[in-house]
This record gives structure tokens, sequence and C-alpha cells, in this order.
């Protein structure tokens, strides 16, 4: 199958989705987040839960798709069982009759991203306190055994692990 690249799909296509499949959320807007070559994502929201976003996916073909959005929960999954804030994959479809394209939702985590954080003048304690919890995420993360989420070769994997070179 040809890439996926030449749907459109907007705004309200989203909200129509979201309200088929979670009607109780009551999704009062949806804001487009980012657009990339491979993805757009918008931000959903809704009056009974926390801000959800939805990750469509373009410019890649079906099985690439289907293989990223499984790839996602997996390493998800893995990085939230170690501590790792990250977004809970909620619903994914490759079904090319609802949007034209694969999508997924999912949650979406509160905060700011670092380097907003880092160009505010905080002062040395604040950036020193980002940094930490930087290192103490990245520390995490690196607690995750590669090869379960299929990232890396058991060879590679364990040189990293006990600090070898490639």
């Amino acid at each position: 199958m040809g890439n996926i690249n030449s749907y459109k799909t907007d705004e309200s296509q989203v909200k129509d989705v979201i309200q088929r499949y979670y009607p109780d959320w009551e999704a009062t807007s949806v804001n487009r987040l980012k657009r990339t070559t491979r993805s757009t994502v918008y931000e959903v929201t809704c009056l009974n839960v926390a801000p959800r976003v939805v990750s469509i996916l373009r410019n890649m073909t079906q099985e690439e798709a289907t293989k990223e959005i499984s790839e996602y929960r997996t390493i998800y999954n893995e990085l939230r069982q170690k501590g790792v804030p990250v977004p809970e994959v909620l619903h994914m479809s490759q079904d090319l009759q609802e949007l034209g394209v694969p999508y997924y939702v999912m949650t979406k985590l509160e905060g700011e991203q670092a380097d907003t954080l880092l160009k505010r003048k905080i002062g040395q304690a604040g950036r020193d306190e980002i940094i930490q919890k930087i290192g103490d995420a990245l520390y995490r993360i690196h607690q995750v055994e590669a090869q379960r989420v299929g990232a890396l070769s058991d060879e590679i994997s364990e040189k990293i692990r006990i600090g070898g070179s490639i």
C-alpha cells in the first residue's frame, strides 16, 4: 500500500471521532498543536475529563503506521512501569474509513517542556532543580531493558548495560 499522506483531516473530523468512541467526554474544542511530515497532533478539550491528545499519522504506509502505534504502546507501558511519566494510549485505529489515516488517542501529560522552562529567568536554583528532574527521568528510562521493547539487539543492549562502547 502507498503512503497515506494525501488525506486532509480537520478539527471537526477529530471531534466527531472522539464523540463516537467517548460520548461522555463532551469534547468542546479541538486545537492543532503541531504538524510534522509524519504526523499531526491535536489537543481535544473536554468537559468531563482531562485534555486528550489525538495524533494523526501521515506520510507513511499503513504497515509503518501500525508498527509505530504498536511500538508506542509497548515502549510507554515499559516506561510507565519504571515510573517515567508517559501518556497512556487509550485507543488506536488503522481503519481508514474513520479519518482516512491511522490515528491514536492518548492522555496528555501536564506541564511544560524543559527547553521552555530553561529559557525563563528562573535562577540557578530553578535550573538545578529542572536538570535534576531530567537526570532522574533519564535514569528511569535507562532502567528499561531495550530488548523488551524491541529497540536494540541483545548484543548492543548488553554493551550499553555494562557501560561499554558500541
